[in-house]
């Protein structure tokens, strides 16, 4: 399987995880614990320990729905067992760390500001063809953490958004295809202050 077509698979496999509300919270819940213990409490079942709320939202679930997601998890790839002084336990693999790094980043918004420093935030990016499936994924997670779309793949903010843009450069190996830049002007920009409801006086 080459490059371009594990890259897909990796897409499909996030979309799906997003889409399962219990997979989605076994994944936070180990994510959360580092190494989440597996109690078992019947055959090819477990018990979530000490993981605070998400406790509380795996458990309402049958057992048997519990260790079939479990067990799609780990045939993805994404979790693995492994074995503690403890007993045996579940963590994420590498490929799992970065899918529930993604995920999160759909969590995330830019911060507004109290006081408007006067710039704006600008995301450029060029994703060539082949990586299609990714450009448009990068362009639903601008617009969901708060950019403002201005050109086809120009990206408009007046609130720093470096860290986040750090974050999604990271996740998305895209560091060299993505710019980051502060402007001090934008020419008719009465329209974007009134898309972010800022003080129209410069």
């Amino acid at each position: 399987m080459n490059q371009n077509s594990l890259k897909d698979l990796e897409i499909k496999e996030r979309v799906l995880i997003k889409k399962s509300k219990l997979q989605s919270a076994i994944l936070a819940a180990v994510a959360t614990a580092g190494i989440l213990l597996v109690v078992s409490v019947a055959p090819n079942a477990f018990q979530i320990l000490k993981v605070g709320n998400l406790e509380k939202k795996i458990k309402r679930y049958k057992l048997s729905a519990l260790s079939r997601a479990r067990k799609r998890l780990i045939d993805q790839g994404i979790l693995c067992q492994v074995h503690t002084e403890n007993g045996p336990a579940l963590k994420l693999t590498l490929k799992g760390e970065n899918i529930f790094q993604r995920i999160e980043l759909n969590n995330v918004k830019i911060q507004r500001q109290k006081n408007w420093d006067k710039k704006w935030r600008i995301v450029i990016f060029d994703i060539r063809e082949k990586k299609k499936g990714t450009r448009d994924e990068l362009r639903l997670l601008l617009e969901k953490v708060g950019f403002l779309q201005i050109q086809d793949s120009v990206y408009l903010n007046p609130f720093p958004a470096d860290k986040i843009v750090s974050m999604i450069k990271a996740n998305y190996g895209v560091g060299r295809s993505m710019l980051y830049m502060i402007v001090d002007q934008i020419e008719n920009d009465l329209h974007f202050k009134k898309h972010f409801q800022l003080s129209l006086e410069r």
